[in-house]
């Protein structure tokens, strides 16, 4: 037997301890180590480093070893043991590739070429001894593998497993999710019908004579119905965000107009000298900006309100600076601060939080639900903007928010010689042309509705307004009325059978084409007051809608203004007008907007010139069936549309994207056409009517 160096002999005692060596015979180890060279080698190095044609093994002592091939890392070695090398001597293929020591490496290693030169006997039973440990490395690897891919399927399994939970949970969480929208739409309607009754009753009771006591008990059951109201909206409003459903609109504004009308509605009238409100805009603050006005507007009456809601004395100020500006993009910071009662550090984290108050005891106090400020949160959030406060206790809170919005120009239009700048008839009232009293004593309403609590309600308003009233309690005989009576205007109330919102979905039924043909103002009477099913009313042919409680104001309001339009229509020019008497163009939509922002000629040549580049977007979209281009372009010629009062293209587009949104482009063609033929009228009229250049 050799005798092996103190070295060598160290390193075979490991090596028979690696998994490899483990189960070698103490012959075989013995025929082995005569031939072992211990070798070290410092990290990066290419191994062997000489004659790289002779065949040598190697064994792993300490370090980690990097086996190459093609430039790549395929395999890497680190356990006591691991064997590696020329293998040609046994597999009669030549090995490729090359072998790096990452770290500095200690070897064991058989130079197989030097003891064939020596002993062809030695070296066939080293052969023999290293094909062994060969096909037991090969069979651990596999082993291995086998092991790493079972453990793979139990994973892919599982994964599949978790995929199917997954699955069964979204149905689940889906259904909930109806169940709770339904239970919202339902309990909505079963809280608004009643509602309606008192609220409506008590408005006929105050207009009636009453001694002061009564007078006073009235007012109190209006104050207190009207605040559990605003608890019902708000919990809607949320719900509607919640769920995703909220559509942000892209319009001109004044952001000084913004501002003066939440603060007038949240002025005590007559003002109270123990609490102030002052406003202040930044002087670079242009006038025009473009986004949701209206959601900007609920976000500063949540702020507002609750700074007026919790300082009882003191001042609240409003401010509105530029804090960036780039070419035509613009960033604001909106500030509310008040002297008020202010908020605890520890009262905090519970802001912005669902259905959450500072602290419990001020709901006794002040009332509220709590979702006033997430839903500004949600809002400003969906805005893309930031919200946020700093508050401290008994000295009062700032409560801000930011927004990029887009400035928006303003051009210079050219007017045509010796023809005068407008003439738009002048309006007595923000929404309305106002009717004179004769005048309604002449107007014919026809009342649709099964609930005789709610026909007798709105009959006795129709009444104290001066309208002639029809009361019907089905569809059948309102269409006889429709067809046989001079009927100025109709109100249809949405829960009769025949006409349910529940019924109405993206193809238009029997009833609804009648209502649209019918050449009367239709207008919806719903408790259902979410954008949604206001969007379904309007889509299934009527002009307008009125959410219930229903107050003799806004019934008012809205009948003068369509009765006010249909007689105006009888009188312009019939190329101008849609069938069913809908105007091309609704004038009051424009009045509005020009007494909100000043001058809107330069707006109203910007939309008329850009209609022809968004209609062939549109048409790029249909004839090319790419839905997601056709519900985008759509959308966006929908908004610009309702801006400015071309409701009828607003309500073609509108079918345009549902069709986009639904994944198809069948029929879209015929709308299309439609919308060429509404849209040569829209221009024409705006041309004509705001005097702009013809070219």
């Amino acid at each position: 037997m050799v005798k092996l160096s103190e070295a060598s002999q160290s390193a075979l005692e490991m090596l028979k301890k690696s998994r490899l060596l483990n189960n070698l015979s103490e012959e075989s180890i013995n025929t082995l180590s005569p031939f072992f060279k211990v070798r070290h080698y410092p990290k990066q190095t290419e191994l062997p480093r000489k004659n790289p044609n002779s065949a040598k093994v190697y064994f792993l002592l300490r370090g980690k070893v990097a086996i190459h091939s093609n430039g790549n890392v395929i395999y890497k070695l680190r356990r006591l043991g691991d064997m590696f090398g020329d293998m040609s001597f046994i597999t009669e293929k030549k090995c490729h590739g090359k072998i790096v020591s990452e770290t500095p490496v200690e070897l064991i290693c058989l130079n197989i070429s030097e003891i064939e030169k020596n002993s062809h006997r030695a070296a066939d039973e080293v052969k023999w001894i290293l094909f062994q440990l060969f096909t037991s490395m090969l069979v651990d690897k596999l082993t291995m593998c086998c092991s790493k891919a079972d453990e793979q399927h139990a994973v892919i399994s599982k994964v599949g497993s978790l995929k199917d939970l997954l699955a069964e949970a979204r149905l689940k969480l889906e259904a909930g999710d109806k169940i709770k929208q339904d239970f919202l739409s339902n309990i909505n309607h079963e809280i608004r019908t009643p509602m309606h009754g008192v609220l409506g009753m008590t408005s006929l009771l105050l207009n009636t004579e009453l001694t002061d006591q009564q007078k006073e008990f009235a007012q109190t059951i209006q104050q207190s119905a009207t605040a559990f109201l605003d608890v019902i909206n708000n919990i809607l409003d949320f719900s509607e965000i919640d769920k995703g459903e909220l559509e942000l609109q892209d319009r001109p504004f004044d952001i000084g107009k913004v501002l003066e009308k939440a603060i007038k509605e949240l002025e005590p009238d007559p003002p109270e000298s123990d609490v102030t409100i002052s406003r202040k805009i930044a002087p670079e603050t242009p006038r025009l900006l473009r986004g949701d006005a209206v959601r900007i507007h609920q976000v500063l009456i949540n702020l507002i309100s609750n700074a007026v809601k919790f300082t009882e004395k003191g001042e609240i100020n409003i401010l509105i600076d530029v804090i960036s500006r780039y070419d035509n993009l613009i960033r604001l910071r909106v500030s509310v601060n008040d002297t008020g009662i202010g908020i605890s550090d520890s009262d905090k984290e519970c802001l912005f939080k669902s259905f959450s108050r500072a602290d419990t005891s001020l709901t006794r106090q002040y009332g509220g639900t709590g979702l006033g400020l997430m839903i500004s949160k949600q809002l400003v959030e969906a805005m893309e903007g930031e919200i946020g406060f700093n508050s401290r206790e008994g000295i009062g809170s700032t409560f801000w928010f930011t927004l990029d919005l887009s400035i928006q120009k303003e051009r210079r239009i050219k007017k045509e010689p010796g023809l005068p700048q407008h003439r738009k008839p002048t309006r007595q009232s923000d929404d309305v042309t106002l009717l004179h009293p004769k005048e309604k004593k002449s107007c014919k309403v026809l009342l649709v509705s099964n609930d005789k609590i709610d026909q007798l309600i709105i009959q006795l308003m129709l009444e104290k307004l001066g309208y002639s009233t029809y009361v019907v309690n089905s569809l059948d005989i309102a269409f006889q009325h429709l067809a046989n009576d001079r009927i100025d205007a109709a109100l249809f109330d949405v829960n009769i059978p025949g006409i349910a919102e529940s019924d109405c979905d993206k193809t238009s039924c029997s009833r609804t084409i009648n209502i649209t043909d019918i050449g009367v103002p239709t207008i919806a009477l719903t408790s259902h007051v979410m954008d949604t099913n206001r969007t379904k009313c309007l889509r299934n042919g009527m002009i307008d809608c009125i959410a219930k409680p229903i107050s003799i104001e806004s019934l008012d309001m809205v009948l003068q203004r369509w009765i006010s339009i249909r007689k105006e229509n009888k009188r312009q020019d019939p190329d101008f007008q849609h069938d069913g008497n809908i105007p091309c163009v609704d004038l009051n939509v424009t009045d509005r907007l020009q007494r909100e922002i000043g001058e809107i000629d330069s707006l109203i040549a910007l939309f008329v010139n850009e209609i022809p580049e968004k209609m062939l977007s549109i048409k790029k979209a249909i004839s090319s069936d790419k839905v997601r281009d056709l519900e985008h372009a759509a959308h966006t010629l929908k908004s610009n549309c309702i801006t400015f009062g071309a409701m009828v293209m607003a309500d073609i587009c509108y079918k345009l994207e549902s069709m986009g949104s639904e994944g198809t482009t069948n029929g879209a063609d015929g709308l299309f056409q439609m919308l060429e033929d509404q849209s040569r009228d829209v221009m024409t009229f705006l041309k004509s009517y705001f005097h702009l250049d013809p070219s």
